[in-house]
């Protein structure tokens, strides 16, 4: 779940940034209208972005409503399998971000030192 999580997040801090102040997690300056309407839309999107996490968890459920009990531990097996493969997702993703990253620095930068107009 970690590394879904944050290969979501990395993306949605890469694609729209925001500043925060010193010391606090507040804003540091207003946030801006895309701002909010990206955040709210990551809303609705993390529990998709998260939901592979859970098939495991699902399918041993269903085994079980079913009647379908089995020796082996079919939610540790599956579970190992998933980590290995969201593992390798999660690394493969990074080198994408990475280069996102480096395409996107200056507008991050400019957006992430943005000074409070309270100040």
């Amino acid at each position: 779940m970690y590394l879904l999580f944050s290969m979501f997040s990395n993306f949605v801090a890469i694609l729209n940034p925001t500043a925060i102040a010193a010391g606090s997690m507040k804003p540091a300056v207003r946030p801006t209208l895309k701002t909010l309407i990206v955040g709210m839309v990551t809303l609705f999107l993390f529990p998709l972005a998260i939901a592979p996490s859970m098939i495991p968890l699902g399918l041993e459920f269903v085994l079980h409503w079913l009647g379908k009990y089995t020796a082996l531990p079919l939610f540790l097996i599956l579970s190992i399998l998933e980590l290995i493969g969201v593992a390798w997702l999660y690394f493969e993703v990074l080198k994408s971000q990475g280069k996102l990253l480096q395409s996107r620095e200056l507008n991050i930068l400019e957006v992430v030192t943005a000074r409070s107009s309270d100040s």
